[in-house]
């Protein structure tokens, strides 16, 4: 299901208020579909952390499809989808051939989650683009690739505090033909999410946009 509108955003927390992992018999979960299904529950309890992040980002987009017609508005996040349709990744550290790339190979938009390191319950996020000859995956790996042989995937803030990278999310824009839009909806969002959320990068900054 799509949220598609405001409305429906805010509606977003009600339909992630899942059950515990605890609800899946242990003996359901040892291979198979069912083994799928108990690691994407765990993955859905686990990003709850990251509640506030993804509402904030549908109502953003949402606000930003008042821009636009009907046939090009931009699709919000739903968790429970876009996990199974491997849109939104669990960062496995220790192991970099461990997770894919979200949407690989396409332009678009993509978030970084992850928390300070000294601070557990400090959320950070980091907004970017790729347009004309770059894909969402290739600034990824940008991104994480430096610190590919520690046992963490660290990112570094606005003022150089350390991050552990948890998840790695991105909207591809390719698929709707709208990718000429990426650089438009990455300073809407970190515009108008820059006095709400603690991003990891603030325009003007120094570590710059994408």
């Amino acid at each position: 299901m799509q949220i598609t509108n405001a409305r429906n955003a805010e509606l977003w927390s009600k339909r992630h208020q899942l059950p515990h992992l605890s609800d899946v018999h242990p003996a359901q979960c040892t291979s198979g579909p069912n083994y799928e299904y108990a690691n994407q529950s765990s993955l859905r309890i686990s990003m709850r952390k990251y509640t506030t992040e993804f509402e904030s980002i549908n109502n953003t987009i949402s606000q930003f499809n008042k821009y636009l017609s009907p046939s090009n508005q931009i699709r919000l996040f739903d968790v429970v989808t876009d996990i199974e349709n491997k849109n939104i990744i669990e960062v496995v550290h220790g192991d970099w051939n461990a997770f894919p790339w979200p949407n690989n190979a396409t332009r678009g938009v993509y978030f970084v989650l992850g928390y300070e390191r000294n601070h557990f319950e400090k959320n950070g996020m980091y907004i970017g683009k790729a347009s004309f000859g770059s894909s969402t995956s290739a600034r990824l790996y940008s991104h994480l690739h430096p610190t590919r042989s520690s046992d963490k995937f660290t990112m570094n803030g606005f003022n150089n505090e350390e991050y552990i990278v948890e998840y790695i999310a991105s909207i591809d824009l390719e698929k709707q033909d709208i990718a000429f839009l990426s650089p438009a909806l990455e300073e809407y969002l970190i515009m108008n999410l820059s006095n709400k959320l603690n991003l990891i990068n603030r325009i003007g900054g120094s570590r710059g946009h994408s």
